[in-house]
């Protein structure tokens, strides 16, 4: 099995991967092009179960099982907005299955430290 059988294309990045059981989820890129791509492994190699085209750039991805069904989260950002899509596993997906879309908000995070950072300062 070659790049092109499984990403379409023989030059391409792989920028995200993340495993789980027997599946193996990666975030490609191929010249301006992104796409998730599912894999499953077996003795018999390693098969494509789904791929997704993806506009916005990828940060981050990971497989799960919600309610015992798998799932691909994947974390974009695009035009400074935050988003973590949640793509139906391969036992779900029909054709042109479209992501639950979940836009995040980015909060500044502020800590009270009762103590200081430096080791060597003893009060």
């Amino acid at each position: 099995m070659s790049t092109k059988d499984i990403f379409g294309a023989t030059q391409v990045s792989i920028i995200n991967a993340f495993a789980l059981e027997r599946r193996v989820v990666l975030a490609v890129r191929s010249d301006s092009q992104q796409k998730v791509v599912m894999l499953q492994t077996s003795q018999d190699g390693i098969v494509v179960e789904s791929s997704f085209d993806v506009t916005e750039e990828i940060t981050c991805l990971s497989l799960t099982r919600l309610d015992g069904d798998l799932v691909t989260l994947v974390g974009t950002w695009h035009d400074r907005s935050v988003h973590l899509a949640v793509y139906p596993g391969s036992d779900t997906l029909s054709a042109g299955t479209a992501p639950i879309l979940l836009p995040l908000q980015c909060r500044k995070l502020h800590l009270d430290m009762p103590f200081r950072l430096n080791p060597t300062n003893r009060n």
